[in-house]
């Protein structure tokens, strides 16, 4: 497990038991993703599973004109994604080459598909997710890797708080407070299913969204 804070993996780790292992780390600074790759392949070996579901929302006008944050979604959203996936990729050819079962699974959303105002960049880094997903089984399925790009539409998770744009943030938390979108552990559902299927199935792709989105 990996994120920033690394207080809250400890208290996960703690309720999870001995088989989690938690690694504190920033995945936009240079040299974090070795310390994950060593840490990780030291005390568990080679990777067979691989969840690439770091990102930051942060959605503004883009007549705001907020550089700083588009960087942050586009370093954390992409160039991490890719900084992990690249790290991590040697073990799972390994685990295919075995013959086990190895799995890379790219968090993407539904905002790549459905343009929302003020939520450009945001959408812009998930559909570039999405593209790579698609790019990467093309090139991996031969090696019996298998990629499934998820999109879930809206989930209440931290992503609503950290907004900066108080009006947008308001309307999120409003939503959240509604009962009407996903949790956590429906989006988490989809993946063990996704996973869990036999070697020769891969769902490349899986849309999980709350019943009365439109889209």
């Amino acid at each position: 497990m990996v994120a920033r804070r690394a207080d809250r993996l400890a208290a996960l780790a703690g309720e999870i038991g001995e088989r989690a292992l938690a690694v504190p780390a920033d995945l936009t600074q240079r040299g974090a993703v070795d310390k994950i790759t060593e840490d990780v392949t030291a005390r568990l070996g080679a990777v067979d599973l691989l969840v690439n579901n770091a990102a930051v929302m942060l959605p503004n006008p883009i007549a705001d004109r907020r550089g700083e944050e588009w960087r942050h979604m586009l370093d954390l959203n992409l160039t991490a994604l890719l900084g992990v996936t690249h790290a991590l990729l040697p073990g799972l050819l390994a685990t295919a080459a075995r013959g086990g079962t190895a799995d890379i699974v790219n968090l993407s959303s539904t905002g790549a598909d459905a343009p929302v105002p003020a939520f450009a960049v945001y959408g812009a880094t998930k559909a570039a997710v999405s593209y790579l997903s698609r790019a990467l089984r093309a090139e991996l399925a031969p090696t019996g890797v298998r990629i499934t790009d998820v999109k879930p539409g809206g989930v209440v998770t931290e992503l609503f708080d950290h907004a900066t744009h108080s009006g947008i943030r308001e309307r999120m938390i409003t939503a959240a407070r509604s009962g009407t979108l996903l949790n956590a552990e429906d989006v988490a559902d989809a993946i063990c299913y996704a996973v869990s299927r036999p070697a020769h199935v891969c769902l490349s792709q899986l849309t999980v969204m709350p019943l009365t989105q439109p889209q």
